[in-house]
Formats: structure tokens, C-alpha cells, sequence
């Protein structure tokens, strides 16, 4: 469009040209971490869960005592694909004693039953054994276990574990940067035939045994669920008007369509 007109008796002759174009994004979300003073908790001992705010307790491991803090998120709450990360230090201090960070389970936990006497589950356990100090994912279904054990931990170093599940493959990304990104020192992966959904979610339990306690201390923070957010894109159309009589120039305007 070309368009003639006086402007202080001078001529202007503005020629606008308007491109539309659009795109889309994955919504970014804000992480929400779980909050541990709302959780359920059975602490035999008195002693083994200590909770020091809402995103953060320090666990001692024996295997004398059954211990647990979980929540109940309903019947079929949980999905059979999903996406979760832990954060935890240990001190490794004894060997055979093993305590879970994180599970999921439709059986909810009593003080005989913590998180491994349950069945349909899946877990990540601090544990240390014989062949070394270890960060290990387990899944059982039907009394059958699949289980994979990264042996190279170090006492009192943080581990950034990012949890994930599609169809019958889960796997553990464990890093030792708060990024998720950089310096991943193993990848664990186990199949399960059970798929989910899941009711339970399990922020503690024990490793009951008896026996000599072998005490460990672990303190274990953030627990998050991670939004699939491949599926969740926002559409933008950007309206592009060249004009010499809007700003001189280039005129750009971004706009949210949903």
C-alpha cells in the first residue's frame, strides 16, 4: 500500500510491508519440589528420619529398624511414564546396610513393611557392600527383581539423580552437578514388566534385616516430579512491520496465542 499525504507540507511516502510468521516453544515450568513435613512418617527407632525443613531430612540407615516417609498421591496418580530427581549425600560410614531416596509403590508402608517388602515397586537406594559404595535402582514386580548398582560413589558428595521411566525401561542419570547436565558419572537401567500407574510415592525407607545395625547417615533433598514438557508447547506468531514512519524503521510484535 502506498499512500500519499501533507505533513507539515511535506510530502511523506510510507510503504509498509506486514509478515506473519509463527513457531512453537516447550512451556517452561517451575520446578515445585515435594514437601517432606506433609509426608507420612514411621520412624521405629525415633531416631532414623529427622526432617530439617520442607525440602531436605537427614536418614540415618541400620538395618535394625523399619523407617519410612511417603505420601499417598491417590489410586493411579502417579503415571506409568514419568520424570523425577533426588538430590543426596552419604557418609558411607559401615558396610551392608541399604535405605531408598526415592520410590513409588501401590502399597503403602506399616512398621513390618518398608519400601523392598512391598511388590510393584521401583526404588533408588544408597547401599554399601562389598564392592563399594553404591547408588542402586531396583524395580520388583511378582517377586521378580531387576536390579543395576553403580559401585564408584564417595562419601559426603552430593549426587543429583534424574529419574526416568517410559514404557518398561527406567533409568537413573546420576550426576555429580546441580545442573542435571554436565559431569554424569553412570547411568543405571532396569525393565519392569509392571508399567503403572503407581500410588505411593516414597521419599525414605529402610532395608530391614536385623542383626548389627550398620549405621550410615545420608542427608537427601529436592525431590521433584518433572513435567513432560516435550508435549506442552506454548504457539507464538510473530507480526513483523516494516514501516519508515513507525520508529524509523523495523517494528516487531511477539504474540502468545495460547
Amino acid at each position: 500500500m502506498v499512500r500519499s499525504q501533507n505533513i507539515r507540507g511535506t510530502a511523506l511516502i510510507i510503504a509498509t510491508i506486514i509478515i506473519f510468521t509463527s513457531f512453537s516453544l516447550p512451556q517452561v515450568h517451575a520446578v515445585t519440589y515435594e514437601d517432606y513435613t506433609t509426608y507420612t512418617e514411621y520412624d521405629g527407632s525415633g531416631t532414623s528420619i529427622t526432617i530439617g525443613s520442607t525440602t531436605e531430612y537427614t536418614m540415618k540407615i541400620q538395618r535394625t529398624y523399619y523407617f519410612w516417609l511417603l505420601t499417598d498421591k491417590g489410586a493411579g496418580q502417579i503415571p506409568g511414564t514419568m520424570h523425577y530427581r533426588v538430590e543426596f549425600k552419604n557418609n558411607y560410614a559401615n558396610l551392608y546396610s541399604t535405605g531408598y531416596v526415592w520410590g513409588v509403590s501401590n502399597t503403602t508402608g506399616t512398621s513390618t513393611i518398608d519400601l523392598p517388602k512391598t511388590d510393584n515397586f521401583i526404588g533408588l537406594a544408597i547401599t554399601n557392600n562389598d564392592p563399594g559404595k553404591g547408588i542402586r535402582l531396583v524395580t520388583e514386580h511378582d517377586a521378580v527383581e531387576s536390579t543395576d548398582v553403580w559401585y564408584s560413589a564417595v562419601a559426603n558428595i552430593w549426587y543429583y539423580c534424574d529419574i526416568i521411566k517410559e514404557g518398561s525401561t527406567v533409568t537413573v542419570n546420576i550426576y555429580t552437578s546441580s545442573d542435571y547436565s554436565t559431569t554424569l558419572v553412570d547411568t543405571l537401567t532396569v525393565t519392569t514388566t509392571h508399567t503403572g500407574p503407581w500410588r505411593y510415592l516414597w521419599a525414605s525407607s529402610s532395608t530391614y534385616q536385623g542383626g548389627i545395625a550398620r549405621l550410615q547417615t545420608a542427608n537427601v533433598a529436592k525431590l521433584s516430579f518433572i513435567p513432560d514438557e516435550g508435549r506442552q508447547l506454548i504457539n507464538y506468531t510473530w507480526l513483523l512491520i516494516l514501516s519508515p514512519a513507525i520508529f524509523g524503521g523495523l517494528w516487531m510484535v511477539t504474540r502468545r496465542k495460547n
